[in-house]
């Protein structure tokens, strides 16, 4: 299950990226992208050595894959939300106290990164990767607050914006998608307050996937509506100095 959502989540960043490369418009949301399809391919790496490991098992080879997981799944989730932020930035251009709350939810999103990693690796340094208490609830409250940001954002920046109707939802349909990782990670920090078990580690890779997928969406999206010819539906926007790059709704419309 594990190695599968991996295995379509690097299918989905490849094929972003080739389409962002052809178009000639990679920028920043594009780099942070890459990152993540780095770590996630050590993710799904890990996933194919670790089929007949449990959690318990003191093997010097689970320990590795333990920790090279650990590590890689902040890494995959984190850079993901970076990308999406990126996007909103691009796509909404915010200004005024608007910027300054993206500002501030970068600054917030770098120190919770680093608080994880660093918690990240302490476990495995002292508890040998086996997730006490405290590092669930420090995720499940960094997860939801993080995603929260990532949804609200946006309704609050596309207030001002004019776009079509159907141009905007298609938008906050793509950014709202992030609740999808919360929605995975009440379910994972369920099974962390459980006893020991495989399900930690799957439902963990399905995270670390289901978050890199997520930070595609729109990039997916806006490639779909091209290749089935549905630019049609899309008037012309009159977005003041909006630039569009993530979601090129220009280009929507010229097909």
């Amino acid at each position: 299950i594990a190695a599968t959502f991996h295995g379509v989540a690097i299918a989905c960043t490849v094929l972003r990226l080739s389409y962002r490369y052809y178009v000639a418009r990679l920028w920043w949301e594009d780099m942070w992208a890459a990152l993540s399809l780095a770590f996630d391919i050590i993710c799904f790496v890990c996933a194919l050595l670790d089929k007949s490991t449990t959690v318990n098992r003191a093997v010097t080879s689970a320990n590795r894959v333990f920790w090279l997981v650990s590590i890689a799944f902040p890494c995959v989730l984190w850079f993901a939300r970076a990308s999406i932020l990126c996007s909103l930035i691009r796509v909404a251009n915010p200004e005024g106290g608007l910027r300054q709350v993206v500002y501030g939810t970068w600054i917030s999103f770098i120190i919770m990164f680093v608080g994880i990693v660093a918690q990240k690796i302490y476990i495995c340094e002292y508890y040998e990767c086996s997730i006490p208490d405290f590092v669930a609830i420090t995720q499940l409250i960094t997860d939801i607050f993080s995603d929260s940001i990532l949804v609200a954002l946006p309704l609050l920046m596309f207030r001002r914006i004019q776009l079509p109707k159907n141009q905007k939802i298609l938008v906050l349909l793509s950014f709202s998608a992030a609740i999808l990782i919360t929605a995975v990670t009440i379910l994972h920090s369920a099974v962390l307050f459980g006893p020991n078990s495989t399900g930690i580690i799957v439902i963990g890779h399905v995270k670390a996937a289901v978050s890199l997928i997520v930070c595609d969406l729109l990039v997916l999206v806006t490639l779909a509506y091209r290749a089935c010819g549905c630019g049609d539906i899309d008037g012309p926007h009159s977005s003041g100095n909006m630039v569009f790059t993530t979601v090129d709704l220009e280009q929507l419309g010229a097909d």
